[in-house]
């Protein structure tokens, strides 16, 4: 078994998280494998020189997250990777996007309260600063693994009572298609790197600090009109975000006659 322990006993890390994470990079280059048995905790305690306690806490964060999984009187093994692909092309809610790749959506939904709309929010969804919005936070799970916090913002006039049909389960695009007719067609996402802060940091069970992959979302009716804006920070090495990338049609004409000109004038 082939993991690489560099454990820094004078950092700020605390030694449970440096384990935490080596032994995560191993999964991550797959030195680690699917049903691979882990080293024991003594075993561990021997090959890094740390206490039993701190080597059995990074165990159990790493089983609490579903990289590893224990079998009572055999030991303890690795889960087969979660690895959830989302498209960029596609505009779909969570609970059909989840599924669609295979696994059980769910959600936790953590609070949902009516706030002024920040400068950034009002100008995403073409309202006056100050206007009231429903923020709705939510953890977004996949096989019962936390995966995203999600907080959406929607304007509470064009849904004035919109609070009162959130649940815990169900998707909010379907919610809005069948109690508000509003159905969403297009949207703008962009995605960024950044640290979990500490709340962030409690939602989704990761160490403070930890790099997540940021997502904001603003989405359109039929009519472009702007609808919800969404910011999410998601855990990192369990989601991929893939597009398929196309030739600018008009860019790739004019390139060819650049081209076919150019070798005209060098064969003449």
């Amino acid at each position: 078994m082939n993991i690489s322990f560099d454990l820094d006993k004078h950092s700020s890390e605390q030694l449970y998280l440096q384990l935490r994470r080596n032994i995560l990079e191993a999964i991550h280059a797959e030195d680690l494998t699917a049903g691979q048995q882990m080293p024991s905790i003594a075993d561990l305690c021997r090959q890094t020189g740390i206490s039993r306690m701190t080597v059995r806490r990074a165990i159990d964060q790493l089983v609490q997250e579903k990289w590893l999984f224990t079998v009572p009187g055999k030991g303890t093994f690795v889960s087969h990777k979660l690895r959830i692909e989302q498209s960029m092309q596609h505009l779909k809610g969570w609970t059909d996007e989840i599924r669609a790749s295979g696994f059980d959506p769910s959600t936790r939904l953590i609070s949902v309260r009516v706030v002024p709309a920040s400068a950034h929010i009002a100008t995403s969804l073409s309202l006056t600063p100050g206007d009231p919005v429903f923020e709705i936070l939510r953890v977004r799970c996949a096989d019962q693994v936390a995966l995203a916090a999600e907080t959406a913002y929607l304007p509470v006039k064009r849904f004035p009572d919109l609070d009162q049909y959130i649940k815990e389960e169900g998707s909010l695009y379907r919610l809005l298609r069948d109690h508000f007719q509003t159905v969403l067609i297009r949207a703008f996402q962009s995605i960024e790197a950044g640290p979990a802060d500490k709340h962030t940091a409690e939602l989704l069970a990761l160490p403070v600090g930890e790099p997540v992959l940021i997502t904001e979302r603003v989405s359109y009716d039929s009519l472009n009109r702007p609808v919800e804006y969404v910011y999410a920070k998601h855990r990192p090495g369990l989601i991929r975000f893939v597009a398929e990338l196309n030739v600018d049609t008009s860019a790739a004409q004019t390139a060819g006659r650049e081209i076919s000109s150019a070798l005209r004038n060098f064969a003449g």
